[in-house]
C-alpha cells in the first residue's frame, strides 16, 4: 500500500514494538532490516516475517563501529536506506537515591547515543525522500518514579528530533518522533486489563504494538510528506490526564 520496495531498518524490533513495525512495513511491502543485539532472536523475527524480504544484523547500537557494520550490510544488499525507525531502548527501573553511574550511561548510551549514530551513518545513504522516525516515551513529557535516567534519555531524544528535522527539511527528509504510552508488549490478549495503571488512562485500556506501527508507517510514506519535527504521543488519553 504505503511502503512497496522501500528498504527499512528498524533497530530494536526482534519483539514488542518494534517487531510490530517490522511486521507492519513488511505486510505494506518494504524490505525489512531486523536488528537487536541477539543473533538467535534476529533470526527468529527474520523467519516470522519470511526471508524474502527481510534481513538482519545482530549489533549492539551504542557502539558506533557496530552500527556502521550494519548500515554498510544493509547497503550492500539493497543499495540504499529509505527509512530508519530508531526503536531500541531501555528502561531499566532504580531510584535516583540509587541511581549509579553506569546505569545511567547506559540508559544514554542505548536510548540516545544509539538513535545519533544509527541517523547519521543511515543518512550516508539516504536520499530525497528518506524518512526517519524516532520512538520517544511520554516518560519525555510526565514523570515516572525511579526513572529520571529514562525520561532525560527521552527528552533529549525529542530535542534530537526537532533540531535534526530543521537541518535536514532542505534535503527533503523528514524526521519525527512517536511516543507511545503504556502498551501491551507480552502478546497475551488482555493481558494489562486489571494494571493499575490503567487507571492514569481514559481509554481504560493498555495499547498494543500495532496501535505504534500503524502511525510509523504512515509517517514514513509519502502520505506524511509535509509532517516533519514532531513528536505525536500514542498513549490512550494519558497524557491528557497528566499533562
Amino acid at each position: 500500500m504505503f511502503l512497496k520496495g522501500k528498504v527499512a531498518v528498524i533497530t530494536g524490533s526482534t519483539k514488542g514494538i518494534g517487531f510490530g513495525i517490522a511486521k507492519k512495513m513488511h505486510d505494506e511491502g518494504a524490505y525489512v532490516v531486523i536488528n537487536s543485539r541477539s543473533e538467535a532472536d534476529c533470526k527468529k523475527a527474520c523467519k516470522k516475517l519470511g526471508e524474502k524480504r527481510c534481513m538482519f544484523s545482530a549489533c549492539d547500537i551504542s557502539k558506533r563501529e557496530e552500527v556502521k557494520k550494519m548500515m554498510n550490510l544493509v547497503v550492500k544488499k539493497y543499495k540504499r536506506i529509505d527509512i530508519l525507525v530508531n526503536n531500541a531502548g531501555i528502561y531499566p527501573f532504580k531510584s535516583f537515591s540509587d541511581l549509579d553511574d553506569e546505569t545511567w550511561d547506559k540508559t544514554m548510551a542505548i536510548n540516545l547515543n544509539g538513535v545519533y549514530y544509527c541517523a547519521q551513518e543511515a543518512l550516508k545513504k539516504m536520499k530525497k525522500g528518506g524518512r526517519i522516525v524516532n520512538i520517544s516515551s511520554v516518560a519525555a513529557h510526565i514523570g515516572f518514579s525511579s526513572l529520571v535516567h529514562y525520561c532525560a534519555s527521552k527528552g533529549g531524544v525529542e530535542g534530537f528530533t526537532r533540531g535534526l528535522a530543521i537541518e535536514l527539511a532542505p534535503k527533503g527528509i523528514t524526521v519525527n518522533a512517536v511516543a507511545p504510552g503504556a502498551i501491551n508488549v507480552t502478546g497475551k490478549k488482555d493481558a494489562m486489563k486489571n494494571n493499575p495503571l490503567t487507571n492514569s488512562i481514559p481509554l481504560k485500556c493498555f495499547g498494543e504494538p500495532k496501535d505504534i506501527a500503524n502511525l510509523v508507517a504512515f509517517l514514513v510514506s509519502d502520505e506524511a510528506s509535509y509532517i516533519t519535527g514532531e513528536c505525536i504521543k500514542v498513549d490512550g488519553g494519558m497524557t491528557i490526564r497528566n499533562p
